[in-house]
Protein backbone atom coordinates (compact mmCIF):
# COMPACT_ATOMS: atom_id res chain seq x y z
CA UNK A 1 0.00 0.00 0.00
CA UNK A 2 1.07 3.55 -0.56
CA UNK A 3 0.21 6.79 1.13
CA UNK A 4 -2.93 7.06 -0.99
CA UNK A 5 -6.19 7.86 0.70
CA UNK A 6 -8.21 4.75 1.57
CA UNK A 7 -10.84 5.35 -1.11
CA UNK A 8 -8.17 6.19 -3.70
CA UNK A 9 -6.41 2.92 -2.86
CA UNK A 10 -9.48 0.97 -3.97
CA UNK A 11 -10.60 0.23 -0.44
CA UNK A 12 -14.26 -0.08 0.36
CA UNK A 13 -14.91 2.03 3.46
CA UNK A 14 -17.48 -0.35 4.95
CA UNK A 15 -17.04 -4.06 5.60
CA UNK A 16 -14.43 -6.56 4.58
CA UNK A 17 -12.60 -6.10 1.28
CA UNK A 18 -13.55 -8.19 -1.73
CA UNK A 19 -9.97 -9.51 -1.80
CA UNK A 20 -8.74 -9.85 1.79
CA UNK A 21 -5.57 -11.46 0.37
CA UNK A 22 -4.53 -8.00 -0.76
CA UNK A 23 -3.58 -7.34 2.87
CA UNK A 24 -1.03 -10.04 3.84
CA UNK A 25 0.45 -8.09 6.76
CA UNK A 26 -3.00 -7.46 8.23
CA UNK A 27 -4.00 -11.09 7.64
CA UNK A 28 -1.13 -12.22 9.87
CA UNK A 29 -2.14 -10.03 12.84
CA UNK A 30 -3.64 -11.84 15.83
CA UNK A 31 -5.73 -10.50 18.66
CA UNK A 32 -3.10 -11.81 21.09
CA UNK A 33 -0.44 -9.64 19.40
CA UNK A 34 -2.66 -6.60 19.66
CA UNK A 35 -3.44 -7.36 23.29
CA UNK A 36 0.08 -8.09 24.53
CA UNK A 37 2.07 -5.45 22.64
CA UNK A 38 0.37 -3.72 19.70
CA UNK A 39 3.25 -1.36 18.87
CA UNK A 40 5.40 -3.73 16.74
CA UNK A 41 2.26 -4.74 14.81
CA UNK A 42 1.26 -1.13 14.24
CA UNK A 43 4.82 -0.31 13.13
CA UNK A 44 4.74 -3.14 10.53
CA UNK A 45 1.34 -2.03 9.31
CA UNK A 46 2.41 1.62 9.09
CA UNK A 47 5.46 0.62 7.00
CA UNK A 48 3.86 -1.95 4.69
CA UNK A 49 0.07 -1.56 4.77
CA UNK A 50 -0.92 1.78 6.30
CA UNK A 51 -4.53 0.93 5.48
CA UNK A 52 -5.16 -2.75 6.15
CA UNK A 53 -7.99 -5.17 6.78
CA UNK A 54 -7.37 -7.13 10.01
CA UNK A 55 -9.53 -10.28 9.80
CA UNK A 56 -8.87 -11.20 13.45
CA UNK A 57 -10.44 -7.91 14.54
CA UNK A 58 -12.96 -7.73 11.71
CA UNK A 59 -11.92 -4.10 11.24
CA UNK A 60 -9.94 -1.82 9.00
CA UNK A 61 -6.82 -0.33 10.61
CA UNK A 62 -5.55 3.04 9.39
CA UNK A 63 -2.08 3.52 10.88
CA UNK A 64 -0.72 6.71 9.34
CA UNK A 65 -1.81 10.05 10.72
CA UNK A 66 -2.43 11.74 7.38
CA UNK A 67 -4.69 8.89 6.26
CA UNK A 68 -6.46 8.68 9.63
CA UNK A 69 -7.15 12.43 9.49
CA UNK A 70 -8.60 12.03 6.00
CA UNK A 71 -10.88 9.23 7.19
CA UNK A 72 -12.03 11.23 10.22
CA UNK A 73 -12.83 14.23 8.04
CA UNK A 74 -14.82 12.27 5.44
CA UNK A 75 -18.10 11.60 7.24
CA UNK A 76 -19.85 10.68 4.01
CA UNK A 77 -17.80 7.53 3.37
CA UNK A 78 -16.46 6.64 6.83
CA UNK A 79 -18.69 6.30 9.85
CA UNK A 80 -18.41 5.40 13.51
CA UNK A 81 -21.93 4.08 13.97
CA UNK A 82 -21.31 0.57 12.64
CA UNK A 83 -23.56 -1.86 14.56
CA UNK A 84 -20.68 -4.39 14.50
CA UNK A 85 -18.15 -2.02 16.04
CA UNK A 86 -16.16 -3.54 18.92
CA UNK A 87 -16.40 -0.18 20.68
CA UNK A 88 -20.20 -0.27 20.49
CA UNK A 89 -20.25 -3.96 21.45
CA UNK A 90 -18.12 -3.23 24.53
CA UNK A 91 -19.38 0.16 25.69
CA UNK A 92 -22.74 0.61 23.97
CA UNK A 93 -23.76 3.78 22.20
CA UNK A 94 -21.52 6.70 23.16
CA UNK A 95 -19.57 9.46 21.43
CA UNK A 96 -17.11 7.06 19.73
CA UNK A 97 -19.85 4.88 18.25
CA UNK A 98 -22.51 7.34 17.12
CA UNK A 99 -22.92 10.04 14.45
CA UNK A 100 -24.78 13.29 13.99
CA UNK A 101 -27.07 14.72 16.64
CA UNK A 102 -26.69 11.72 18.96
CA UNK A 103 -22.90 12.15 18.94
CA UNK A 104 -23.22 15.90 19.55
CA UNK A 105 -25.38 15.15 22.62
CA UNK A 106 -22.70 12.87 24.09
CA UNK A 107 -19.91 15.32 23.31
CA UNK A 108 -21.72 18.30 24.82
CA UNK A 109 -22.38 16.31 28.00
CA UNK A 110 -18.65 15.57 28.32
CA UNK A 111 -17.36 19.01 27.32
CA UNK A 112 -17.68 21.11 30.53
CA UNK A 113 -14.73 19.57 32.42
CA UNK A 114 -12.48 20.20 29.39
CA UNK A 115 -13.01 23.91 28.91
CA UNK A 116 -9.94 26.09 29.38
CA UNK A 117 -11.30 27.49 32.63
CA UNK A 118 -12.12 24.04 34.06
CA UNK A 119 -8.73 22.61 33.12
CA UNK A 120 -6.95 25.61 34.60
CA UNK A 121 -8.90 25.23 37.85
CA UNK A 122 -7.74 21.60 38.23
CA UNK A 123 -4.06 22.39 37.62
CA UNK A 124 -3.09 22.56 41.32
CA UNK A 125 -4.75 19.19 42.03
CA UNK A 126 -3.15 17.55 38.98
CA UNK A 127 0.27 18.93 39.92
CA UNK A 128 0.00 17.66 43.53
CA UNK A 129 -1.13 14.18 42.47
CA UNK A 130 1.45 13.93 39.67
CA UNK A 131 4.28 15.07 41.98
CA UNK A 132 3.25 12.63 44.71
CA UNK A 133 3.16 9.63 42.34
CA UNK A 134 6.40 10.77 40.69
CA UNK A 135 8.03 10.81 44.12
CA UNK A 136 6.83 7.26 44.74
CA UNK A 137 8.70 5.89 41.71
CA UNK A 138 11.93 4.00 42.43
CA UNK A 139 15.07 6.12 42.15
CA UNK A 140 16.80 3.55 39.95
CA UNK A 141 16.03 0.46 37.95
CA UNK A 142 13.27 -0.41 35.54
CA UNK A 143 9.70 0.62 36.12
CA UNK A 144 6.45 -0.07 34.28
CA UNK A 145 5.36 3.56 33.85
CA UNK A 146 1.72 2.86 32.97
CA UNK A 147 1.23 0.68 36.04
CA UNK A 148 3.32 2.65 38.54
CA UNK A 149 2.53 6.20 37.43
CA UNK A 150 0.09 6.87 34.57
CA UNK A 151 -2.76 4.66 35.77
CA UNK A 152 -2.77 5.79 39.42
CA UNK A 153 -2.49 9.47 38.43
CA UNK A 154 -5.33 9.14 35.91
CA UNK A 155 -7.54 7.31 38.42
CA UNK A 156 -6.92 9.83 41.17
CA UNK A 157 -7.30 12.95 39.08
Amino acid sequence: MSDRAPADAGITPVGAPADAGAFPVGAAVTLAQLDVDPYPVLHRLRAAEPVSWIPAAGQWFVTRRNLAMEVMRDQERYRTDDPHSPIRDTFGAQMLSTEGEEQRRYKSACAPPFTGRAVEATEPLVARVADRWLGALPAAGPVEVREAYAAPVALEV
